[in-house]
């Protein structure tokens, strides 16, 4: 558009010059030349004329859109009227909505009530839109898992000796980002009930970088307590977690985070209203836990953070060696009159990834529960460990893995969420998992088999249909788990 007009005024010029040039000219000559010639020359003159109109009108053309291109360039905030006219329903202008080539590489139209410049599109995890500076930044996130399980036991409780059917483990939507300054970070998830159709937060959090070292945050988050707790569902290498971490881990709570993390070190802690305590109100009676501290120290012998997201070897990784500990220390509540047990949870591990596609992880737990007065016993420790090995057989597709774990759990015991302490006589967590993953494109999209065999009777309190194993009162429970999953 702008080629045609520059050529229009060029021509413009040139019939001006054309015409100082040769209406003189011709002014003088026509009462010389035959009246045809003199008509000829009228026609001349006027052509020449309506030229010189058409080029001035081009002229104030291209002035009004300079000055256009001017306002869209330079940002403004919205009036009072028109934030009332978009209220009113009015059509916001479009404006054509480029992402980069290293987000997207792809073109997007997109309606916007003011001149700033947008970007959108996928960054290789998660579909976004941005200002073109990035200041503000907002990605929507989302994880679903379907699974068919089929379950057989010897003796259960209740039920029937073969279980089977679909399950829709987890169906989670969020949206994370960065507000002004990139500093301000924040992310909000629910989840989805898989039992009844209800959402409740999985995340709601708002985050401060001080700088490259230090983070805080505050608000519903997943504590940092074991390792196997710390890596996400979605990035799991087995169809759930093993059933000793879900006993002790730390799970989803609310309060403050700090974490300091350099090239070897990272360290967070947590002063948080206790595990599962995400839902519960300040002054609510049930509420498990006064208060709650939690420490979790990891040191990196080799390698590199990032790879430790997850549990599987890709072929791009290096050699890399984690260790990390956890301690955990909760403030039985005193909401009724009476004391609640407080818990003290720890654990150490370490993780491997030796550079050929093979991963190894071992994880030891500890338990100890200061009862209150009337409790069944005066206190007691449950001790448990989990070991994990996994290797491609076909670099970053198909991979095959083992996991084996273990918890002596006689004694006075406080799981997760319960209000007092049971004594359990003889009780344990005592089995094998084995299970492979294909990789349509790696976390993204994969398809996960195992089966779990218990080698120990399973009490009520230590199943849960989160794992597809259920109460059993003989040994040799076996479940047979698939599930798929996709992540956007």
């Amino acid at each position: 558009m702008n080629l045609k007009l520059t050529g229009w005024i060029v021509a413009g010029l040139i019939f001006n010059l054309a015409s100082i040039t040769v209406r003189p000219a011709l002014a003088q000559d026509s009462a010389a030349v035959p009246s045809p010639q003199a008509a000829q020359i009228e026609k001349l003159t006027q052509r020449l004329d309506q030229a010189t109109r058409e080029i001035e009108s081009l002229r104030q053309e291209v002035q009004l859109l300079r000055q256009q291109q001017v306002q869209n360039q330079t940002p403004t905030a919205p009036s009072d009227s028109a934030g009332t006219q978009a209220e009113a329903g009015s059509q916001p202008s479009a404006k054509t909505i480029q992402a980069s080539p290293a987000d997207s590489g792809t073109t997007t139209t997109l309606p916007t009530a003011t001149a700033k410049a947008l970007t959108a599109g996928y960054d290789g995890e998660h579909f976004f839109i941005a200002s073109d500076d990035h200041r503000f930044k907002l990605s929507i996130e989302g994880q679903l898992q379907l699974r068919y399980i089929y379950n057989n036991r010897g003796e259960p409780t209740d039920g029937d000796d073969d279980v089977l059917g679909f399950q829709t483990r987890r169906a989670k939507l969020g949206i994370k980002g960065q507000l002004d300054d990139p500093r301000v970070s924040f992310k909000i998830k629910g989840a989805f009930n898989r039992s009844a159709s209800s959402m409740y937060l999985s995340d709601a959090w708002v985050g401060y970088d001080f700088d490259d070292n230090w983070f805080a945050k505050a608000g519903i988050f997943d504590n940092y307590f074991s390792r196997e707790g710390v890596v996400s569902s979605k990035d799991q290498q087995a169809v759930e977690r093993s059933a000793v971490t879900k006993y002790y881990w730390d799970n989803t709570t609310k309060g403050l985070m700090a974490t300091y993390k350099n090239d070897r070190w990272r360290v967070n802690g947590a002063l948080t209203a206790g595990p599962d305590q995400a839902t519960t109100d300040f002054d609510t009676s049930s509420r498990r836990y006064e208060w709650a501290l939690t420490n979790r120290t990891e040191y990196l012998v080799a390698g590199k953070w990032k790879q430790f997201d997850d549990f599987a070897a890709w072929a791009d990784q290096p050699f890399g060696l984690l260790l990390g500990a956890g301690v955990s220390y909760n403030k039985g509540a005193n909401y009724t009159g009476s004391d609640k047990a407080n818990l003290l949870k720890y654990t150490i591990d370490a993780s491997a990834k030796l550079g050929n596609g093979i991963n190894l992880t071992g994880a030891f737990f500890g338990q100890h529960v200061d009862a209150r007065s009337g409790d069944p016993e005066p206190g007691g420790d449950q001790l448990g460990f989990v070991t994990h090995i996994g290797a491609f057989i076909v670099p970053d597709k198909l991979d095959v893995f083992a996991r084996y774990e273990y918890a002596d759990l006689r004694g006075a015991s406080v799981s997760n969420g319960s209000d007092s302490v049971s004594l359990i006589s003889d009780d344990k967590i005592n089995m094998l998992t084995l299970g492979t993953n294909y990789y349509f494109s790696k976390h993204r999209a994969k398809l996960t088999l195992d089966v779990v065999y218990t080698l120990d009777p399973l009490d009520s309190s230590l199943s849960s249909t989160s794992t597809g194993l259920l109460p059993d009162m003989d040994r040799g429970q076996t479940a047979v788990r698939s599930q798929l999953q996709l992540l956007f």
